[in-house]
């Protein structure tokens, strides 16, 4: 008898969040202040078809890229 191996599916996520983006290192000779950052990158979508990946922009939700599989 012979067994099978079947391995788990994969989740399919639709949603993708912004990763933080480390500051660059700079040596300080004066004292620094802190600049706040008001723009984000934004999260675009994803959207799974079985020949190709979509990435829809999150503002006009209009497909921005097709990415072949």
């Amino acid at each position: 008898m012979t067994q099978r191996i079947v391995a788990a599916p994969t989740p399919l996520y639709d949603v993708v969040t912004p990763t933080a983006v480390p500051a660059p290192a700079v040596p300080a000779i004066a004292p620094v202040s802190a600049v706040p950052v008001t723009t984000a990158a934004p999260a675009y979508r994803y959207v799974y078809e079985t020949d190709r990946i979509l990435v829809i922009d999150p503002y006009t939700n209009i497909a921005v890229q097709a990415i072949p599989r």
